[in-house]
């Protein structure tokens, strides 16, 4: 238990931006109005239940679409248009970014650590059950779902140029992500013939220049997956 708690990553939310709407006070207050929690409604141990959720959640299959997108926001968002790495740059980004690039994510947002695009793929996983349970037969959106997970899991996570958020964002976050999401879709959608025709390929067991060349820049990652997934194939794993 002890190693589990260290190895957990924490996610902290901050709850003022998302407060209860008007009529949400309604509910709440029409329900019960004692402020003080209350601890001895209920004492069943949950314990068992809980963890069987919790093993549950870690069997499920990853959809091969949050994979990508993990890739992208540990690997995309590390790339710079003049071929620098953030990571590489170490305490010299966000100064080092060059001046045309000063507005863009490039100056905003640093890369997941590969924990944290874990801890992002967890929630998201966690998120998908909640609606599932919630709404029978529904297909979820893994992008969606794992951008959501993405905007909470970085908020506070410390990957933010805070000078940045404060200066184009009035100091709210999760606007400043919002943007950094909005500009992953636009990327992704773009992608998706390229990342279609680039798992075709892997699947083939066999590595075309053609198509591998369809990912540069931001997407250059996807080459070493390609390339190791035809691998893969080829050997019949």
């Amino acid at each position: 238990l002890g190693r589990a708690l260290k190895d957990r990553m924490h996610v902290i939310v901050d709850t003022d931006y998302f407060a209860p709407q008007p009529s949400d006070t309604l509910e709440i207050l029409a329900g019960n109005t004692n402020p003080r929690v209350d601890f001895e409604h209920d004492n069943k141990d949950e314990s068992k239940a809980v963890i069987a959720r919790h093993n549950e959640l870690v069997a499920r299959d990853v959809p091969l679409e949050k994979l990508i997108l993990a890739g992208y926001l540990t690997h995309g968002l590390d790339y710079c248009n003049n071929g620098d790495s953030k990571r590489k740059m170490k305490d010299r980004w966000p100064g080092a970014i060059a001046s045309h690039s000063k507005g863009s994510d490039e100056a905003l947002i640093l890369p997941l650590s590969t924990r944290a695009a874990k801890s992002t793929i967890r929630l998201s996983q966690a998120l998908d059950s909640i609606i599932q349970d919630k709404v029978k037969d529904v297909e979820v959106n893994p992008m969606e779902s794992m951008l959501q997970a993405y905007k909470f899991v970085a908020a506070y996570s410390g990957v933010l140029n805070e000078a940045a958020v404060d200066a184009n964002y009035d100091g709210d976050k999760y606007k400043a992500l919002e943007a950094v999401m909005q500009l992953t879709q636009t990327q992704v959608q773009q992608q998706e013939d390229n990342i279609r025709a680039g798992f075709e390929m892997a699947r083939s067991g066999k590595t075309d220049n053609k198509v591998l060349d369809k990912f540069s820049g931001r997407w250059a990652f996807m080459k070493d997956i390609l390339t190791h997934l035809a691998q893969d194939s080829k050997n019949g794993n």
